[in-house]
């Protein structure tokens, strides 16, 4: 009788259908700053912006983590594009976002310490070799939205282990600009600094960023101002088709007849 039930069990497996849930999950960074060469031993952590240089012997580098364990298990990412604001650039054309190697602490991490008492296996930030290259905004201020999938996401579907751990560095080619921060939208003077709408119309902003996806959208997507990643998942939950069904309702009533013969043997017996 064993074997009739595993046969069946058998059965209804492969009579399962699936049914897939797509969801866009928004993640802001969970902590940011920036390493400065020539602050090399200054942290900046809780300032509402995030420096970044490619201006040789003033380099400058931001530092970005993301939390993703609100991501469903079973999900599998489709996408994730990274979005951020611009406030201002001086000639710089080109980003270039590497994995980092190393943990890091937002309240002490500088050009030469990941975090206070340790070093940076080499000042600057321990990073990956392997990088993704992010374009500019045509016009400044403005948003950058990068697809980054492929430096993110691994075969399965699922974050890369040191990305989700240590999180992303992102360097410049040259010149230097300037990007919001995630503590943007608690800094005091932040309708003053904010390069959404400028000085023309500073009511609009009230110091929050995150108000900008109420009017700012690329593609359809909410555009924060804070630095945040934008993750297309997908969910596939099996269900029971109509043959599934019927072989389950097949098993009940195979067990039940086995269960009677077998009882009316033992009494025979």
């Amino acid at each position: 009788m064993k074997k009739e039930i595993v046969l069946l069990l058998a059965l209804v497996f492969f009579a399962l259908a699936r049914t897939t849930t797509a969801e866009i999950i928004t993640q802001q960074a969970s902590k940011d700053t920036y390493i400065d060469s020539i602050s090399p031993n200054s942290n900046f952590g809780q300032g509402w912006k995030v420096l970044i240089s490619g201006t040789p012997g003033k380099n400058a580098h931001g530092l970005f983590h993301f939390d993703f364990s609100s991501l469903p298990p079973v999900a599998t990412i489709e996408d994730v594009k990274l979005t951020f604001l611009v406030h201002s650039n001086n000639s710089s054309t080109t980003y270039f976002a590497h994995p980092l190697l190393r943990s890091w602490d937002e309240s002490s991490a500088t050009w030469n310490q990941s975090e206070t008492g340790i070093n940076w296996t080499t000042p600057g930030g321990d990073y990956d070799s392997i990088s993704m290259e992010i374009s500019f905004p045509t016009s400044i201020p403005g948003w950058v939205v990068a697809d980054i999938t492929s430096l993110l996401v691994d075969e399965q579907g699922k974050i890369k282990e040191d990305i989700a751990e240590y999180g992303l560095l992102i360097k410049s080619d040259s010149g230097y600009s300037k990007i919001l921060s995630s503590e943007f939208s608690t800094y005091t003077n932040a309708n003053t600094c904010h390069s959404c709408h400028g000085y023309l119309s500073p009511e609009l902003d009230e110091g929050k960023s995150s108000d900008c996806a109420q009017c700012h959208t690329f593609d359809g997507l909410s555009l924060p101002g804070e630095p945040t990643l934008i993750v297309n998942v997908v969910t596939a939950v099996p269900t029971l088709s109509e043959w599934g069904w019927i072989i389950l309702i097949t098993i009940i009533l195979s067990t039940g007849i086995m269960i009677l013969c077998n009882h009316r043997i033992t009494q025979d017996n």
